[in-house]
């Protein structure tokens, strides 16, 4: 079970079972702190904390600050925070928001080189009767695929996808201090960077 803790209350949230991330031999697991520090104008900040044990023996060993958005960071959809995660030995986080367009993004984050960095990256923006597109990046290989299938809101067809595979390598950032949405990727034939 995991914990997330807003202001004063805490909630106890369905989670995947805790496991061992940093091969210490300790089961870990997630917590994701609201603080009182405002984001201007987007709510308040939050903080994803790893830690061990139970009751008066949980030592928190790992925080990572901006990893997780804002309490009203996610527009007209609320909060943007949609679910925090141990799979397969990693960290996955999730968030979804926008307004007329949406967004979404998912994080994986895995214990090397002495922190929690980033091995992957997944976003969706969904512009309606325009233009999805998804961005399905590895940063441990540097392997990614941008793909861009138009929509048509009069006949509902999604039409013909184009999808762009191409080699980057690019730094993995830390967990802690990660800014959602805020570093770019582009390749070839990309009108634009995308964002994750």
């Amino acid at each position: 079970t995991g914990i997330t803790t807003t202001g004063q209350e805490t909630t106890a949230q369905p989670q995947a079972q805790g496991a061992d991330l940093n091969g210490d031999g300790e089961t870990d697991h997630l917590e994701v702190v609201t603080t009182k520090e405002e984001n201007d104008g987007l709510g308040f900040k939050r903080e994803l904390v790893v830690y061990t044990g139970e009751g008066a023996d949980i030592d928190a060993w790992y925080t990572a600050e901006d990893v997780i958005l804002s309490t009203e960071h996610g527009g007209t959809m609320g909060a943007p925070l949609k679910g925090v995660s141990i799979e397969n030995g990693t960290i996955v986080v999730r968030h979804f928001g926008g307004s007329r367009q949406k967004w979404s993004y998912v994080h994986r984050f895995r214990w090397q080189n002495d922190d929690f960095q980033l091995i992957s990256a997944t976003v969706e923006s969904n512009d309606p009767c325009t233009q999805l597109a998804v961005l399905e990046y590895n940063l441990s290989t540097g392997s990614a695929k941008y793909s861009t299938p138009p929509q048509n809101c009069e006949t509902g067809e999604k039409g013909n996808t184009a999808i762009l595979s191409f080699q980057k390598k690019q730094p993995q950032p830390s967990m802690n201090g990660y800014n959602t949405g805020e570093y770019s990727l582009q390749g070839p034939g990309m009108a634009e960077p995308a964002y994750y």
